[in-house]
């Protein structure tokens, strides 16, 4: 897996269309048993910075590729899947360090069924100049249809001052996340026109 700024040239930077909010975000705590598989995963990239829309300076996006979608969906003798972990990113230039957490054959109550989706912080360089803790953006993830139709799959997530995850982080990871355990239908997300040549785009938004 790797950061990617550049969308493939048969899809809209500015296109989003939301396929409506299934259920509410929820915050969620990974297991320690998770965290080596995400320093390693994490530490084969170096953290990429979210681009400034030019025509609105209160939002950032980033794209995040990921590839060998196929292998990453297969499940363990247990029936499941690792999680996706996304490379680690700042939403702008000295402003906070998150990453991206998918489970691909979903979680809890929507295992099987949905694909669920997590944004955690992360301690980033600037921290202790960042004086909006908690961090309070409302994020908008969108995976992209790659046929040039637009139909990308989008959900809303607005960080509010009182979730654990949106706190200064204290952790290299902070391990309480906050998304939404269905995101869209598995059969959606691994399918045309979703993936294409065995990689998947995620587009992240952060309107301030």
């Amino acid at each position: 897996m790797s950061p990617y700024t550049q969308l493939p040239n048969n899809v809209s930077a500015n296109a989003v269309s939301s396929v409506g909010q299934r259920d509410q975000p929820i915050e969620h705590t990974f297991g320690g048993m998770e965290l080596k598989y995400w320093r390693q995963e994490i530490a084969r990239s170096a953290a990429q910075v979210a681009t400034r829309s030019k025509g609105n300076p209160k939002e950032t996006c980033i794209i995040l590729e990921f590839t060998e979608v196929c292998q990453l969906c297969q499940v363990d003798c247990n029936g499941e899947a690792p999680p996706i972990i996304s490379p680690a990113f700042y939403s702008d230039k000295y402003e906070p360090k998150l990453c991206i957490r998918m489970y691909p054959c979903g979680l809890g109550e929507g295992r099987n069924r949905f694909v669920a989706v997590f944004v955690h912080m992360m301690s980033g360089k600037y921290d202790n100049i960042h004086a909006r803790w908690p961090f309070t953006p409302r994020i908008t993830i969108s995976i992209l249809d790659q046929s040039g139709n637009e139909r990308h799959i989008s959900q809303i997530i607005q960080a509010k001052p009182n979730m654990v995850a949106f706190q200064k982080p204290t952790e290299e990871i902070s391990r309480t996340g906050c998304g939404l355990v269905k995101f869209a239908p598995i059969e959606e997300v691994f399918g045309a026109p979703y993936v294409k040549d065995d990689k998947l785009f995620l587009k992240v938004e952060f309107s301030f």
